[in-house]
């Protein structure tokens, strides 16, 4: 849980005994809501983010990465797979050759649209895709904003491993272990 994760960064922020801060994610990513602003908070922080990963470190998961002060990963992580996507199942064939039909009543061209036995209609395709256009759009300005080294062409929401990851500046560097993220951690917090 995101809020819950930010609640534990605010602890770490305000406590006299912590110098630095490392997370250490593997995750293929989730939902928008609530990583913007987590990655906003760890942004904020004014002490040193470093983040690990030794896995998967994509999409939402990546975008809280990208505001960290240092991005190390093991030489297999996969990070990046900057984009958005956002996927609705259409079942209405198969709902009419099994006999059943679904009628929707609605208040707004908008309402209900994906609704399970229906198919869109193209004003509700355009409406969707504009609002991945622009979550897409604030993510790839959030990733230059936080790593304006990032190769640019890369951002097509491709997740990239090893070297790769380095060379398009999706990661700063190796490290073989949490112990190597820890040590860069201390050395960034004067310890």
């Amino acid at each position: 849980d995101t809020e819950e994760i930010e609640e534990l960064l605010a602890e770490a922020e305000n406590d006299n005994n912590v110098s630095a801060i490392v997370l250490d994610i593997d995750s293929p990513g989730g939902a928008v809501n609530g990583s913007v602003e987590l990655a906003e908070f760890v942004a904020g922080m004014t002490k040193p983010v470093v983040t690990y990963t030794a896995g998967d470190c994509c999409s939402a998961a990546y975008w809280i990465a990208a505001s960290s002060d240092l991005i190390l990963i093991r030489s297999t992580a996969t990070v990046a797979s900057v984009g958005v996507y956002s996927a609705l199942l259409d079942v209405s064939v198969m709902y009419e050759q099994l006999g059943v039909r679904t009628e929707l009543f609605k208040s707004g061209e908008q309402k209900a649209a994906g609704y399970p036995g229906t198919s869109l209609t193209d004003a509700q395709r355009a409406v969707i895709q504009g609002e991945v256009d622009t979550l897409g759009d604030q993510f790839r300005t959030a990733v230059i904003g936080f790593r304006p080294e990032v190769d640019i062409e890369m951002l097509d929401g491709r997740a990239v491993a090893g070297i790769q990851a380095i060379e398009s500046g999706f990661a700063d560097d190796f490290a073989g272990s949490i112990g190597v993220a820890i040590e860069a951690a201390k050395s960034l917090g004067g310890m």
